[in-house]
């Protein structure tokens, strides 16, 4: 099955996304000042930008057959990103997000189906398939950040019902155990970071029963660390 139809789709779902959290701004909010360790919106936004930038030139490259090597340091690539756009108004943010999503999205049509799908054909992704990056950066990466954003705003339903049908949007993509089992896990974790414990939980629950891989690497997670010692979080760890 060629997942790019869904993909695309779920990637004008973020873009939609995006555009919704922007109008709903004050105006001042959009004109603070942010620092580096104390991101403005602005600088959320340009975060978002950056980032999108990058995977659309990568995608450019691989294309061309340049396979080249990642950061592994995203901490600085992030500072880099905050240091790129600090000095850039709120209009030239909002266009570089425009900018970055159409560069991807052109440059996701000018791969083959075997450059996404094929798990081996680029070392550089160690052994996963090139759309679940892509999946992953472009569409769970900036969808956590605006769910972080409105749980800010005490607009903590919004933020859940979003990352709830991102969840199911991102399984539709491929139905295998292993993957939804991720998905699945993504999701308890947002909600476990947003105090939501009894539904992360649930959720974790089936995480584990679909990619039995994920529970050890659950037991030691910081993101689920607000459910050790609850009744429910410890059965799951019982047999």
């Amino acid at each position: 099955m060629d997942v790019r139809p869904n993909l695309v789709e779920l990637l004008e779902r973020t873009r939609d996304e995006e555009q919704a959290f922007v109008a709903q701004l004050p105006s001042q909010e959009r004109e603070r000042i942010g620092k580096v360790n104390d991101w403005s919106v602005k600088d959320l936004i340009a975060h978002l930008a950056g980032w999108q930038l990058r995977m659309a030139d990568r995608l450019a490259e691989l294309a061309r057959g340049e396979d080249k090597a990642q950061p592994e340091d995203i901490e600085a690539e992030n500072a880099l990103i905050w240091s790129e756009y600090s000095d850039r108004n709120w209009e030239e943010v909002l266009r570089a997000l425009s900018t970055g999503h159409q560069r991807l999205m052109d440059n996701l049509h000018a791969l083959s189906a075997e450059d996404l799908h094929d798990a081996d054909r680029f070392e550089s992704q160690k052994g996963q398939p090139l759309w679940r990056t892509v999946a992953g950066n472009e569409c769970t990466h900036p969808m956590m950040h605006l769910a972080e954003s409105y749980v800010k705003r005490g607009q903590a339903d919004r933020a859940a019902k979003m990352m709830e049908n991102l969840s199911n949007d991102l399984a539709r993509l491929d139905d295998s155990p292993r993957w939804v089992g991720v998905v699945r896990y993504n999701l308890a974790c947002y909600l476990a970071l947003a105090g939501e414990k009894d539904r992360a939980i649930e959720i974790l629950g089936d995480a584990l029963r679909l990619h039995p891989g994920l529970t050890e690497w659950s037991r030691q997670d910081t993101d689920l660390v607000s459910l050790h010692g609850l009744p429910g979080y410890e059965r799951l760890y019982a047999n």
